[in-house]
């Protein structure tokens, strides 16, 4: 399958004066994180580059704006996914500037961003870059070596919105075997560090390691890199964009006075969420309740989550609190929930019985003679030994002392 890697230049620029309303300044403005260059305002000094530190960038431009990245954190960056998912339904979010689709062929894939671009340039930014290639991970390599100037001018389509870096599929092996490390964006800096020592400069050299070797330096994604060696890129694509949500909404008739309606009904999603994120396997990483009276007076609450999250106990202490949290002091006219971020839970430790089973929450009985005889001399025993104490059928042997 053919798949598009795009870059939108200038997004957080063309974010940062949507938050503003307003152009501030005729003078260069850079987008930092971390001291690096993020992106900046069009036009900009001719040596300007993302990725290069701001000292540098300054020193060519003493009177340039510097704006930190937290700046515009906290603004919404889905906007350019969103278009992206309105010319094709197969879409990766990688940053919120970019992402990746997956394309039948690449005439297909040369008519999308053609009218990708037409959606977001100048909207969302000044100007959109694409890579063409089968596979994920060589249509972001063929576009960071192209606009690193270690590209050929083979395939490229340029247009005043948008250009296309497209590899040709019996070109894709040579490619990928000849690719400096510079550009493996699987690799870390610390990564290629070591591979450099090793005398390795380029990927197709690493089927010339030893495999134990191969296997020492790389772990697990030694199998994967001697793959992209080979011309293969088994990186498959994963759609994540419309993320997956749960919602719900109700109004209230008449309006309600106080609070015992809202916890009702809070009581009854908090059960409705748990049962649908237990049957996914999922857990949420952000519960958003908002509330709504007469006049336009509205109520917002939020909380977030380090990791995804479910269990009804859990979500009816959230929804409680979210709730006080809010400070409704109004006639409620309608409520809404919703529950997005949804990822795949870890795998807990299971239970001796589900949690309908009549004995789920029945206590395992401490009394030292039903445990084994090794553990009645005044040892307390484990919640191990309690539970085995239930099935193990080595229970019922006789112990020779």
């Amino acid at each position: 399958m053919w798949v598009a890697y795009l870059e939108l230049e200038g997004f957080y620029w063309k974010l940062w004066l949507a938050g503003k309303g307003r152009e501030i300044s005729s003078a260069p403005v850079g987008i930092v994180k971390a001291g690096r260059l993020l992106d900046f305002s069009r036009p900009a000094p001719p040596e300007w580059r993302v990725g290069m530190p701001w000292s540098q960038a300054r020193a060519g431009a003493p009177g340039a704006q510097r704006v930190e990245w937290a700046a515009i954190r906290h603004l919404p960056m889905e906007e350019f996914w969103k278009a992206c998912s309105e010319v094709d339904p197969a879409v990766e979010s990688f940053r919120p500037h970019s992402a990746f689709l997956g394309l039948g062929c690449h005439r297909k894939g040369e008519e999308v961003v053609a009218r990708l671009a037409e959606l977001v340039v100048p909207r969302l930014g000044h100007h959109l870059w694409a890579g063409l290639a089968r596979g994920k991970f060589a249509a972001r390599a063929v576009l960071l070596a192209y606009r690193g100037g270690a590209g050929e001018d083979r395939g490229i389509s340029r247009k005043s919105s948008h250009t296309i870096v497209r590899l040709p599929e019996e070109r894709q092996e040579e490619f990928l075997h000849e690719l400096p490390l510079e550009w493996v964006w699987f690799l870390d800096e610390r990564e290629k560090e070591i591979l450099r020592r090793l005398g390795i400069f380029r990927l197709g050299e690493i089927l010339a390691m030893d495999p134990v070797e191969r296997r020492f330096w790389l772990g697990k994604r030694a199998e994967f890199f001697k793959a992209l060696a080979e011309g293969i890129d088994p990186l498959p694509l994963r759609i994540t964009y419309p993320p997956s949500r749960w919602e719900r909404e109700c109004e209230f008739d008449p309006p309600a006075t106080s609070l015992v309606p809202l916890r009702a009904r809070l009581e009854e999603w908090a059960t409705s969420l748990a049962s649908f994120l237990d049957e996914e396997g999922k857990g949420c990483r952000r519960l958003l309740l908002e509330a709504w009276g007469g006049e336009g007076r509205n109520w917002v609450a939020m909380r977030e989550f380090s990791a995804p999250r479910g269990g009804c106990g859990m979500l009816r202490v959230v929804l409680a609190g979210l709730l006080e949290k809010m400070g409704v002091g109004a006639p409620v006219a309608g409520m809404r929930l919703r529950a997005d971020c949804l990822e795949g839970r870890s795998a807990d430790q299971l239970a001796l019985w589900g949690t309908g089973h009549p004995r789920a929450g029945r206590r395992v009985p401490e009394d030292p003679s039903t445990l084994h005889p090794r553990l009645r001399r005044g040892v307390r025993a484990t919640r191990r030994e309690r539970l085995l104490e239930f099935w193990d059928p080595c229970r019922k042997r006789r112990v020779i002392s």
